[in-house]
């Protein structure tokens, strides 16, 4: 059995190697960041509450994230990073999706052994 939370944030990022007619890529841009965050549960009564699982998410990109004056900055972070941040960051999440604005992303996942 698996569990999911779905949060979002509100900060900037920039991709770093972005060139040619996507250059404009390059500098800080602002993004409302969707994440759905999945963990594994052996039973249904949970082993993780759903409200638990996403204070850690949200703590966790609050974590990831540098404040700039109130503004929120996953710097030169993509989307998969970010994903890879949090599955660092918690390790009760074992697949993470992190959408821009809810039109693009990336999944990521915990290497099983």
């Amino acid at each position: 059995m698996r569990i999911f939370v779905n949060t979002s944030i509100n900060a900037l990022h920039r991709w770093d190697g972005a060139e040619g007619r996507r250059k404009y890529l390059s500098h800080p841009h602002l993004h409302k960041f969707n994440i759905q965050a999945w963990a594994k549960v052996s039973h249904s009564d949970r082993d993780i509450e759903f409200h638990d699982l996403r204070d850690m998410v949200d703590e966790a990109l609050i974590d990831i994230a540098t404040d700039r004056d109130g503004v929120l900055d996953f710097g030169g972070a993509s989307c998969e990073d970010i994903g890879n941040m949090l599955l660092d960051r918690v390790p009760e999440l074992d697949e993470v999706l992190v959408m821009e604005d809810g039109e693009c992303g990336a999944k990521v996942s915990r290497p099983t052994d």
